[in-house]
């Protein structure tokens, strides 16, 4: 009797045993499958940051083409992956359809580029090895995100974004201002915010809004009527983040009449006097000082953003300090453009860039001036949001969406600011996630 007492107990001892190895191996399952659905989930919010700032950068870029604008997505993708965009298979960037909407694989990631109507949609999906859960047979899992961004248009053309002053935007003498390709806005509240002297005149393809009043004192007319009361616009561009570029400042000055070329990196000055010709590769160049040109010469370069700092550099300006700036005089000639989606991807840290051409750090007061007669302007964005700046001369045209403190046009001639989207910044304020 007592041997079948001992030989159930030892059977229900196995069981027992067995019960609880298959609930441990149970429990390791479920914390296996825990651990890796956490690591999952982690990176999941990191492709889905990355995804969203594609997606916001491609669609910036989409006025240039949607090639150029999956090009750009695809360079931010696999950049804040820590991946060589130029292992991209199939997207070049170089010519007409080198960059197709469509799936590009890198590494682990699957990379998808696709269209809208004025947006972009851009996902990613990570094929990696599991941590934990491979014991159980479950060797690989995937993570994805997407987003949506869309472009929407400039508020204004010529944005003047002093808050209070009177002739925050003021025309002198006989000279004119015309803006093609959007509105004039002046955000100033002051009664006399917009202020028109002589016979000069503004004229725009938009509206001429202002947050507070206009005056005219002589002849001078705004063409169609400027609007008063109007809403502010908030500075489009305030997102920008500034360049890093390493190096100590040097002094550049070009005289007489030879030609130069030199490359991008840190300026305390530079100069062209006299007649000569001076080229800029590709790439940010950061001022400290002036940039200048007088006489007959002539600045030239593609690809290229002028960033005006402060002798501190890299440490931002101080408020209300006066730091680099742009001084363009007498009767030569300033054919500079702006990064374009083919400069982002031979010189990635210009991708944040593309159509920006001149960035003044946000407290630099240094004024920016275009004066002359000079026959060729820059294209690209000017942006000095506490500079003021002074257009005058007998004539001259720029292809630039401009985002200063003030604007002062003087002279007999006239200004052209014409918009062009395509060869220009879209701010990312303007730009927003749709999914």
């Amino acid at each position: 009797m007592e041997m079948r007492r001992s030989a159930r107990r030892t059977r229900s001892g196995g069981q027992a045993l067995v019960v609880m190895a298959l609930l441990a191996m149970t429990l390791f399952g479920f914390a296996a499958i825990a651990v890796d659905q956490g690591v999952g989930m982690s990176d999941r919010r990191d492709l889905q940051a990355i995804a969203d700032s594609a997606a916001l950068a491609g669609s910036r870029s989409l006025a240039q083409g949607k090639d150029a604008g999956h090009q750009v997505a695809i360079q931010y993708l696999a950049r804040n992956l820590g991946l060589n965009p130029a292992g991209v298979s199939g997207c070049t960037g170089s010519g007409s359809g080198q960059c197709p909407a469509g799936s590009y694989t890198l590494g682990n990631y699957t990379l998808t580029v696709a269209d809208g109507t004025g947006s972009m949609d851009v996902s990613v999906q990570h094929t990696r090895r599991t941590l934990v859960a491979g014991v159980l047979g479950i060797t690989t899992e995937v993570t994805a995100s997407a987003a949506r961004a869309g472009s929407g248009m400039v508020p204004c053309v010529l944005c003047v974004l002093e808050p209070s002053a009177s002739g925050a935007l003021q025309v002198t003498g006989s000279g004119s201002v015309s803006v093609t390709g959007g509105n004039v806005v002046v955000d100033s509240t002051s009664a006399s915010a917009l202020k028109l002297t002589g016979s000069g005149s503004i004229s725009t393809s938009g509206a001429t809004l202002v947050v507070g009043g206009a005056s005219s004192t002589g002849s001078g007319s705004i063409t169609p009527a400027a609007t008063t009361g109007a809403s502010s616009v908030p500075d489009p561009l305030s997102a920008l983040v500034a360049p890093t570029v390493t190096g100590s400042a040097v002094p550049y000055s070009l005289v007489g009449s030879s030609s130069a070329t030199i490359n991008p990196g840190i300026y305390s000055s530079m100069s062209v006097v006299g007649s000569g010709s001076l080229t800029l590769n590709p790439g940010i160049y950061v001022l400290t000082g002036t940039m200048g040109v007088t006489g007959s010469g002539s600045i030239g370069g593609t690809g290229v953003l002028l960033y005006f700092a402060c002798s501190s550099y890299p440490t931002p300006c101080t408020s209300g300090q006066s730091g680099g700036s742009l001084q363009l005089t007498g009767s030569g000639s300033y054919a500079v453009t702006a990064p374009t989606a083919s400069t982002c991807t031979s010189i990635p840290a210009t991708c944040p860039y593309v159509g920006l051409l001149a960035f003044y750090d946000r407290n630099n007061t240094a004024g920016m001036a275009l004066t002359g007669s000079g026959s060729s302007g820059p294209t690209g964005t000017l942006y000095a949001a506490s500079a003021p700046l002074t257009l005058t001369g007998s004539g001259g045209a720029v292809n630039s969406l401009i985002v200063v403190r003030t604007v002062t046009v003087t002279g007999s001639g006239s200004v052209a600011v014409t918009f062009v989207g395509s060869q220009n910044y879209a701010p990312q304020g303007l730009s927003g996630l749709l999914r």
